[in-house]
């Protein structure tokens, strides 16, 4: 079942054409991970790392001292989706080609047609 636990790891559209999005976080360091099945376009790595560094919760075992925190965190950022996620009639391309239009300046809309 490896780290996904068996889970699916396809992104996948929503009802209302928002995209979502599986999310492996890694600590080389201590050769751990963290999974996230589903992140919803919309949500910041900030949000993410908020979730999993909660002040309020205990630490991992892996970080008894805390030196992981949402402040202190660097986060690379890597993907290697390259198929057209398909919902409906709607399409939206590849990440790749999502992120190429959102520099080159078109709006969603566009890109996904």
């Amino acid at each position: 079942q490896g780290i996904t636990g068996g889970q699916n790891v396809d992104a996948s559209v929503d009802d209302n054409g928002h995209i979502h999005w599986p999310v492996l976080v890694v600590y080389d360091e201590f050769d751990q991970s963290d999974f996230v099945q589903d992140v919803h376009e919309g949500t910041t790595v900030e949000e993410i790392m908020q979730m999993i560094f909660d002040p309020s919760q205990p630490p991992p075992d892996w970080d008894v001292e805390r030196r992981y925190k949402v402040e202190s965190v660097r986060v690379y950022y890597a993907t290697h989706q390259c198929k057209e996620l398909a919902t409906g009639k709607k399409k939206v391309k590849s990440d790749e080609d999502f992120i190429g239009s959102l520099l080159a300046g078109a709006d969603r809309k566009d890109a996904a047609d």
